[in-house]
Parts: structure tokens; sequence; C-alpha cells
């Protein structure tokens, strides 16, 4: 099996295909303006949901919590190095 790592965060673009603001993750489920800013505009690996975030904010939007993310192929190393 393949392993992966968090890429980009999708949550503007659900939010977007939801038809609700980053506003709306504020008001109904308590989240910091300051907090969703950071998820939206984090970039590759940066200021992560944690699991609690990603399970509550996708039940919110109805959707499944790994399509918040894109994720990304890791290449196995080891001591010999990379696999082939």
């Amino acid at each position: 099996m393949e392993r992966v790592s968090t890429g980009r965060c999708l949550l503007l673009v659900r939010l977007i295909e939801a038809g609700k603001l980053q506003q709306d993750l504020v008001n109904d489920l308590g989240y910091s303006r300051s907090q969703v800013s950071k998820w939206v505009n984090g970039g590759y690996g940066k200021n992560i949901m944690s699991v609690d975030s990603m399970a509550n904010i996708s039940r919110y939007l109805g959707i499944n919590p790994l399509s918040l993310y894109d994720w990304i192929p890791v290449k196995k190393t080891s001591a010999a190095g990379p696999e082939k």
C-alpha cells in the first residue's frame, strides 16, 4: 500500500461546493475566524486540521473527511535508499 502525506487544504473548495462561507464555520461550529483562515490559506502541510476538526467539518458539509485535502504519494525509503 502506498503511503500518502497531506497536501493542499481543499476546505475553501468544499465550502463553495456546499454553498457555505468561512464565517459559517465560525458561527455554526465555533471555530475562530483566524483558525479557519489558517486552514484555508495554510499551503501544503501547514496548519493541518486535527482529526476532530476534519470529522466535525466533514459531517457539517456532508462530505468524506479525506476530501478536505489533496493527498500526495510518499515514496518509501530505506537505509539502502528510495524504493524503486
